[in-house]
């Protein structure tokens, strides 16, 4: 073999090495990128990588590098926090791509909720790693665990009271979660009072009940708790019992049932009390006895035994051997028992009713630091919580009590009028839907020290949608919001006008979009009109204060003001936050990084198709958008808007009118009159 033959076979041996095609052609073309797979608890499946590919080369690129083999590369690693060489950087079992992709839990923290519960635990405990309070009833899910409660069932014992309550309310003396409770207040007209015999014998009647408690024993505490003494009527035939609830029930709307001790409980002699759901009212004239099994009798009507739920209850016709309950008007005067299923022969039992059905007196907001505590057994209008059947809202307490069963579905099915309070409670944090159904709520006034939202403080991950909020007043610090504080969920189809003022990051719908931890949700305000004035230092804008979401075919009106990062729709948009298709007419005034539609675009993220009232606002421009789209009113209104506009797309959201654009779903209701 010459020298001119090993140089030829050297040469092919180099070109098959390095990959050309001159001795038949090596396929280069782009490698298919796997289809997405839902993660396994199979060790034997492997779950999605995180990769890219360079068509020209073939080599995967440094950035799409998974060192420690979890399922995500190394630069979302990066933007998460977590250990790239560590496929469970907390430690707590479970591999970080499973937390952040089906979990939804933070891969840095073994307890991502911070309830003194690893997250594993949670998941064999059914309880949700996500929250600390599962069933929102006012006790973290470790405390039910000390307690002995269910944590995934808001009331453990059955009575009606909330296990946080019953632990924690000084309302509730001696509440025990795991034993039913009954509250009596009592009021009395001159000195009358329960003698202490009969209650005695009451106590025990309900003590020895026959009525099941999750810590394994019977029976009933009655708590009868003396109050005030009213003032005295002859007979309680002139003035209602009601009439007395409202003046002097102390414990009214806190699930307490109230009786009155009076003079006379009629003009007739032979009647010596009366009853109905929540309220006992018992004659102080009559003897001992008679004034205990009176008291009993109609105790047994407030917890519900009415005649329309059993014929032998204040009935003469049926026998006391058949139905031998002290609700039987053919009872022995010294009788002080319901029956049971054992002694009554046609089967009614008073005390399994009492256990299963028996009334709680409605309530409302209770003093307390925790707005989901405060809302003691809630009863909403209709519904279940469902997709197909949400809970119905048509009273403010409803709507500020949408935090006991935070992911579950709401609608309102009223306007609402909250001019009268003072100060609304938010839900701390909500991860459901609330559907406003087009209605309208006026008057929000929410004042606080720190973070504020109209309808709630946290949007963590849901969605609230047609409603309109009328002449609000929101205050707080920083994080500051006409809707939330602070959204990683879905704001769509609604509109705001009124006042929101704070100091770090105020937006006429949220302080901050987006909540960047560790499962990184992008929220969203879409189709949304503010009319307002919005104040802050740092931070301000018509829509957001901060945002790394997408805020999308939005209008704003009003008047803007802060000092610096402030603008008509954003204050400081972060990438990769997107800003389209919406358009400011609002006033904006500040000293540094100030524009029309964005005050400060960090990093370059997406702004386009952005429009702002040049004249209006006092600014010529605006970050991440041209000059050019600063407009004048003529090029704003009419049919002007369709040719200075281009971007918008109408005909789809938008609509032209002889004002400013509308958005198509307001097209039809929107009036004027609250413009500036």
């Amino acid at each position: 073999m010459d020298s001119g033959q090993v140089i030829a076979i050297v040469l092919a041996i180099l070109m098959l090495l390095s990959g050309c095609s001159g001795l038949g052609g090596i396929d280069q073309t782009e490698p298919t990128r796997p289809e997405s797979t839902e993660v396994s608890d199979s060790p034997t499946e492997e779950p999605e990588r995180d990769t890219e590919v360079t068509a020209a080369t073939s080599t995967v690129t440094p950035t799409s590098v998974d060192s420690d083999d979890d399922g995500l590369n190394d630069r979302r690693e990066a933007e998460l926090g977590t250990d790239p060489d560590k496929a469970d950087t907390d430690g707590d079992g479970l591999n970080d791509h499973r937390e952040v992709t089906e979990l939804k839990t933070d891969p840095t923290s073994a307890d991502t909720d911070n309830d003194w519960l690893a997250d594993p635990t949670e998941l064999e405990r059914e309880t949700s790693p996500r929250s600390r309070d599962t069933d929102n009833d006012g006790l973290i899910d470790s405390a039910e665990i000390e307690h002995g409660t269910n944590p995934t069932v808001r009331d453990t014992d059955g009575d009606n009271l909330l296990d946080g309550w019953e632990v924690h309310s000084e309302v509730y003396p001696n509440a025990n979660p795991l034993h039913k409770d009954i509250y009596v207040e009592i009021d009395y007209m001159k000195s009358y009072s329960l003698p202490d015999e009969e209650r005695a014998l009451i106590k025990s009647k309900f003590a020895n009940a026959p009525v099941s408690n999750p810590n394994g024993t019977n029976g009933i505490d009655l708590h009868l708790v003396r109050s005030d003494q009213v003032p005295y009527t002859r007979t309680l035939g002139g003035m209602r019992t009601d009439e007395y609830e409202e003046k002097y029930f102390d414990h009214r709307g806190q699930a307490y049932h109230y009786a009155i001790l009076v003079d006379r409980s009629s003009i007739s002699p032979s009647v010596d009390g009366g009853g109905s759901p929540g309220s006992v009212h018992v004659s102080g004239t009559v003897d001992d006895t008679r004034m205990g099994t009176t008291f009993i009798h109609e105790l047994g009507h407030s917890l519900g035994l009415m005649p329309d739920v059993y014929h032998g209850i204040d009935s003469t016709d049926v026998p006391f051997d058949e139905y031998p309950s002290v609700l039987n008007y053919n009872a022995p005067s010294d009788h002080y028992s319901y029956t049971s299923e054992a002694a009554s022969s046609d089967g009614f039992d008073d005390w399994e009713y009492i256990e299963q059905k028996m009334h709680t007196p409605p309530t409302r907001l209770m003093p307390g630091s925790n707005a989901l505590d405060q809302c003691v057994a809630v009863s909403f209008a209709g519904g279940d919580g469902s997709d197909s059947n949400p809970y119905q809202i048509e009273t403010l307490h409803q709507l500020e009590c949408i935090g006991v069963d935070s992911d579950a579905n709401y609608e309102l099915v009223s306007d609402i009028d909250a001019t009268w309070r003072t100060g609304f409670d938010p839900t701390p944090r909500f991860s459901g839907t609330l559907d406003g159904n087009g209605h309208t709520v006026r008057g929000l006034t929410v004042h606080r020290s720190g973070s504020a939202g109209g309808l709630v403080r946290t949007l963590n991950g849901g969605t609230i949608k047609r409603i309109h909020l009328r002449n609000v007043s929101v205050r707080g610090h920083e994080n500051v919001g006409g809707i939330a504080s602070t959204s990683s969920g879905t704001i769509t189809q609604v509109t705001v006008t009124g006042s929101v003022h704070g100091e770090w990051r105020v937006g006429g719908v949220a302080g901050v979009v987006a909540e960047p931890n560790a499962n990184y949700r992008i929220g969203e305000i879409s189709a949304v009109e503010v009319n307002a004035t919005v104040v802050g230092e740092h931070n301000v804008g018509g829509l957001a204060g901060n945002s790394i979401g997408n805020l999308t075919n939005s209008a704003v009106f009003g008047s803007i003001r802060g000092e610096s990062e402030v603008g008509g729709l954003v204050g400081t948009n972060y990438a990769p936050g997107r800003v389209a298709s919406s358009f400011s007419a609002a006033t904006v005034s500040g000293e540094e990084r100030v524009g029309g539609a964005v005050g400060r675009n960090y990093e370059n993220g997406p702004v386009e198709d952005v429009y702002w009232n040049a004249d209006t606002a006092g600014q010529s421009a605006s970050a991440g958008s041209p000059t050019s789209n600063g407009l004048s009113v003529d090029e704003m209104t009419g049919e002007a808007a369709t040719e200075s506009m281009s971007g918008f797309d109408f005909g789809g959201p938008w609509v032209t009118t002889d004002g400013y654009p509308v958005l198509d779903w307001l097209s039809e209701r929107v009036t004027r009159e609250t413009r500036t």
